[in-house]
């Protein structure tokens, strides 16, 4: 007997026939599910393999042509108008995007990047002229369309959600002149203004369409369109274990000096233990605080450690409009009980620091610890211990018991270890002269609302300046509300006026004078303590002692070690 041969795909298709309605219903629901598990598995696998080359450094490994660095956290999203709110965006952003302006390390100054400026006679409107020939990474030009495009329909439109960033441009008129030309007008002069124009240029082109509200969330954030010296060569890469990728290269289309490095990889870590089983495929280890990484990095030859602080520093802000520190005598006798250079020898890497100025002052009377004068401060207040008792009232009985917010951090994190150091010694210090202090530890939620109601009497608190030196947001009695950052609600008419008038100072010929006028400003400050800054954090940056002409110096921002990008090159 002969066997007929049947074909496969017609013994399939005759099966089916077979099935009733409810069975071909559930052969179909299987077959999805069963394609969309071997999709996942094989990503799953994938994702695996990449993670594993990522955090032992075997890809990098591959391609040593490429500079590679290495940083602990995330990327999350790389766009110039959020970057404020992740460090790691913000040095990637520096080499993707260019801006108005820019910051140059070398010369302290601000400097034009993509645009000259002029400024009008009653020094209220600023004049931009864009370059020519300045390029997309898209091969389109960039134009004063493009500045008008991220400056008023996106950082000025309503439902901008980076309130920082925002609050710079608040009552700004902006206004398209041409296509080269476009003019910020302020309602008063104000000299710090065009340290605020260095934010990345948008591409309207591309933008145009996505609802400002979106914009934070869209997919532009993960492969982004700039006009700087590099651009990515793929969507940057998120991966399971908690590390990120981006690859950089060479924007050949650039208007300034081309990087003699043509191709750059950053890749992040969720933790010091795989950066450090990652270091030797890593060039270049940024803002370093870690004090096991930073010492693993030492004892390795090929690394040339810089050392380096930025505008930022750790304070005690004195909320001076509660009842008790309303009290100048009280306030003084917080900051008298504080041993600064006692605190920071039991914190890492970090340097004490007297002034929100970024300046020591420790042989001042002011700034000098001394118990017995503290003690003698809040005496002169009324402030009494009597029968014994551990701590002080006033003549109403009053207990001298002060409420001190802080944010909360992960129990594993060196913030919270450096954050619960300073806490246990203000404790200690301030009860040795008698005062009461309850501590609560706010999740972020509820410390952003504390922040924004002042709802504490003292908050320690991390303020980072950045490129503004401009004291009005901190400072000005006008800032003193919910939306200001003026976090101790500090109101005095001479440190206004002196605030009001370094913004009228322009031209380098008026720096003396600005600089006088700041230590003015300090002065008045120090003597009014609506504030005790402790002390500031130092970084090191780690780099391949192969690369040479890394310039580390005037760092207001951990991006600026980019600055000089331009001149790195590899020895063999």
């Amino acid at each position: 007997m002969k066997h007929q041969r049947i074909n496969f795909w017609q013994l399939l298709r005759r099966t089916f026939k077979s099935f009733n309605k409810r069975e071909e219903i559930s052969l179909l629901i299987f077959s999805v599910i069963f394609l969309f598990s071997a999709v996942f598995s094989y990503q799953n696998i994938a994702d695996s393999a990449d993670l594993e080359k990522i955090q032992t450094g075997q890809e990098v490994k591959s391609k040593s042509h490429i500079y590679s660095e290495g940083l602990i956290g995330e990327i999350k999203r790389l766009n110039p108008v959020f970057n404020d709110l992740n460090p790691i965006d913000k040095d990637i952003d520096t080499l993707v995007f260019s801006a108005l302006s820019k910051y140059d390390p070398e010369t302290g100054k601000f400097v034009s990047d993509i645009a000259d400026h002029s400024l009008s006679t009653d020094k209220k409107t600023y004049t931009f002229t864009i370059s020519d020939n300045i390029k997309w990474h898209d091969g389109e030009s960039l134009t004063a369309d493009d500045v008008f495009f991220t400056y008023h329909d996106v950082i000025q439109h309503p439902d901008f959600k980076n309130p920082i960033l925002k609050s710079n441009f608040e009552k700004v008129k902006i206004d398209l002149i041409d296509n080269k030309t476009v003019t910020f007008t302020l309602e008063y002069p104000n000299s710090f203004f065009y340290t605020n124009t260095i934010v990345g240029i948008l591409p309207k082109h591309i933008l145009k369409d996505v609802p400002v509200s979106d914009l934070g969330n869209h997919e532009f954030n993960k492969f982004p369109i700039g006009s700087g010296p590099y651009k990515l060569e793929e969507p940057y890469k998120t991966l399971a274990g908690g590390s990120s990728q981006v690859n950089l290269i060479i924007n050949e289309n650039y208007f300034g000096k081309l990087p003699k490095i043509k191709n750059l990889r950053i890749t992040t870590y969720p933790s010091v233990d795989f950066l450090i089983k990652a270091k030797t495929a890593l060039h270049g280890v940024p803002k370093i605080s870690e004090e096991d990484l930073l010492q693993n990095l030492r004892e390795d030859e090929r690394f040339r450690i810089y050392k380096y602080t930025l505008p930022r520093y750790t304070a005690l802000f004195l909320n001076t409009e509660t009842t008790i520190l309303a009290d100048k005598k009280v306030r003084l006798a917080l900051s008298k009980s504080i041993n600064k250079d006692d605190l920071v020898k039991k914190l890492k890497n970090m340097r004490r620091m007297d002034t929100p100025l970024m300046e020591l002052k420790q042989d001042e009377w002011l700034h000098k610890s001394n118990i017995e004068e503290a003690k003698g401060s809040l005496f002169d207040g009324g402030w009494k211990i009597e029968n014994n008792e551990k701590f002080r009232k006033n003549i109403q009985g009053k207990d001298l018991s002060l409420r001190l917010i802080s944010k909360a951090y992960s129990s594993d994190s060196k913030k919270y270890a450096e954050i619960k150091t300073v806490l246990d010694y203000l404790q200690k210090s301030w009860e040795e002269i008698g005062i009461e202090l309850k501590i609560e530890i706010l999740d972020d939620l509820t410390f952003k609302e504390a922040l924004v109601n002042r709802n504490y009497d003292i908050l320690l608190y991390g303020q980072d300046l950045g490129y503004n030196l401009d004291m009005y947001s901190y400072w000005h009695s006008t800032q003193a509300n919910k939306d200001g950052l003026n976090l101790s609600n500090y109101t005095n008419p001479k440190a206004d006026a002196l605030i009001e008038s370094m913004r009228n100072l322009f031209d380098s010929e008026n720096d003396e004078k600005k600089q006088d006028k700041l230590r003015q400003l300090q002065n008045e400050i120090s003597e009014d303590v609506p504030v005790i800054v402790l002390y500031t954090p130092e970084y090191f940056f780690a780099a391949d002692d192969r690369i040479k002409d890394i310039v580390i110096s005037n760092m207001m921002s951990a991006g600026d070690r980019f600055a000089s990008i331009a001149e790195w090159y590899f020895v063999k």
